[in-house]
C-alpha cells in the first residue's frame, strides 16, 4: 500500500475507535439518565444503534421468559412498554427541537413503530 492508502486507513481506524468510545458511553448513559436526555446527547447513528440493540434484547428476553415459563405474558408486557416508549417519542417530537434532534427522533419513531408491530 502507498502513503495515501495508509493515511486513509489511519483515518478509518480513528473513526472506528471514536465510534466505539461514543457507543460505549451511550450504553452507560442510557442506564443513568432519562430517555429524552439520552436521545439528545449522541450522534443519530449511535442513538439509533443503541436503541435497536436494546429493542432486540428486550424481545429476546421475552422469548427467554416465555420458553422457561417464568412469564407467559412477556410479549404483552413488552408491547405495553413499546407503546409507552413510542408515546414518549411522539411527545418529544411535538415540542421544540433542533432540526437534527427532530430528524433523529423521527427515525426512532419509525424504528420503534416497527418493533411494536413485530411484538
Amino acid at each position: 500500500m502507498g502513503k495515501v492508502e495508509n493515511y486513509l486507513q489511519d483515518i478509518i481506524n480513528a473513526i472506528v475507535s471514536t465510534m466505539r468510545v461514543i457507543t460505549t458511553r451511550s450504553f452507560s448513559n442510557k442506564a443513568k439518565i432519562s430517555r429524552e436526555e439520552w436521545i439528545k446527547m449522541d450522534p443519530a447513528q449511535i442513538t439509533i444503534l443503541v436503541n435497536n440493540i436494546y429493542s432486540s434484547a428486550m424481545v429476546e428476553e421475552c422469548f427467554r421468559k416465555i420458553s422457561d415459563g417464568s412469564n407467559v405474558n412477556a410479549l404483552k408486557d413488552a408491547y405495553k412498554t413499546s407503546v409507552e416508549l413510542l408515546t414518549g417519542l411522539i411527545k418529544m417530537v411535538q415540542g421544540e427541537l433542533t432540526r437534527e434532534d427532530r430528524q433523529k427522533i423521527m427515525c426512532l419513531i419509525t424504528l420503534d413503530t416497527h418493533t411494536r408491530d413485530i411484538i
